[in-house]
């Protein structure tokens, strides 16, 4: 079963604060990741109250870039307004850490 590209997306979230974390360059919910959907206005961010050594793919945050939530569950990092602001001024960047 092949995974859909918004699954993918997630999994590189969790991949990535994961790393962080095991890397010991985070504490277990310092510190905030995110991704951009491509080249549409869209990201995927960890959520606020995070642990990063249990994150799960389906605790990640899907929004547009005018913040409307994409997904339902948990609130997104309160960080999401820069993790935006960067996107929006850099269109070449596609991830956030």
């Amino acid at each position: 079963m092949s995974l859909t590209k918004e699954n993918k997306l997630r999994i590189e979230v969790v991949d990535g604060a994961k790393a962080i974390f095991n890397k010991g360059l985070v504490e277990a919910g310092e510190g905030n990741v995110s991704i951009r959907n491509g080249r549409k206005e869209e990201l995927f961010i960890t959520p606020s109250f995070n642990q990063y050594s249990t994150l799960k793919k389906d605790e990640i945050v899907h929004l547009s870039f005018d913040g409307t939530p994409l997904s339902t569950g948990k609130l997104p990092s309160t960080e999401v307004k820069m993790h935006i602001a960067i996107y929006k001024s850099r269109p070449k960047v596609q991830s956030v850490i």
